[in-house]
């Protein structure tokens, strides 16, 4: 009942998208719900029982033992509910770039870790080179269409799908290709240094003068 009030109460202000937090497995009585509207974002893909009379919706991670998010959209099912589109990586790679941008454009996807960095690394098989033959991650396939490069990919799904990040106009992509090659080319090298020589490797391969001249390397361009 609380679910169903709120919904009436904000679609009637235009399409929104809206979180919810329930109690898991009790979405029709819930006894705590918060949610936060976010208007004009593209609606989520799957018909969910509970609101299949006033909406779309589909249920995300859980986010605790007692509660999961659900988002709901008043505006209509999304187009992309064919999507099938698969992640080749490990999360704490830059596979983390494409599933971010997956869940901010609610693309559904499926997640396949791969390993990397380590002896018989799956990366490395001759199946993944079948992929990507620089046996690098991530990797993607869009129904078919086989790509790789995080920044290549994010660009590739970002203008596929359409979603609220996209630029509308030549200028705004202009924009944004301009900040994504500066990241890549000025930004990221230094900020990889720095980060090997403060925490990935073992202290005994850490160099405190290069961790420092790259942080100022990163801080100049910030």
């Amino acid at each position: 009942m609380i679910i169903r009030q709120a919904l009436s109460c904000c679609g009637a202000l235009c399409p929104t998208r809206i979180f919810l937090i329930v109690p898991r497995l009790h979405h029709s009585q819930p006894h705590d719900v918060r949610f936060a509207l976010e208007a004009g974002i593209r609606p989520a893909r799957l018909a969910c029982p509970l609101l299949s009379q006033s909406g779309h919706g589909r249920v995300l991670s859980p986010i605790s033992e007692n509660e999961c998010r659900l988002i709901w959209s008043s505006s209509g099912p999304d187009l992309r509910r064919d999507t099938v589109l698969k992640i080749y990586g490990a999360a704490h790679s830059r596979a983390f770039r494409v599933i971010w941008l997956a869940n901010e454009i609610n693309l559904p996807y499926q997640h396949i870790p791969v390993t990397f960095g380590v002896p018989d690394a799956q990366c490395k098989e001759s199946w993944f080179f079948a992929l990507n033959p620089n046996g690098r991650l991530p990797v993607i396939d869009d129904n078919g269409f086989v790509m790789w490069e995080s920044a290549a990919i994010n660009l590739y799904l970002a203008e596929k799908y359409k979603g609220p990040l996209y630029p509308s106009s030549a200028q705004g992509r202009g924009r944004m290709l301009q900040w994504t090659f500066f990241v890549s080319n000025h930004v990221e090298p230094p900020l990889i240094t720095l980060f090997r020589n403060r925490i990935f490797y073992p202290p005994e391969q850490r160099n405190a003068a290069v961790e420092t001249r790259q942080k100022k390397n990163c801080e100049s361009h910030l």
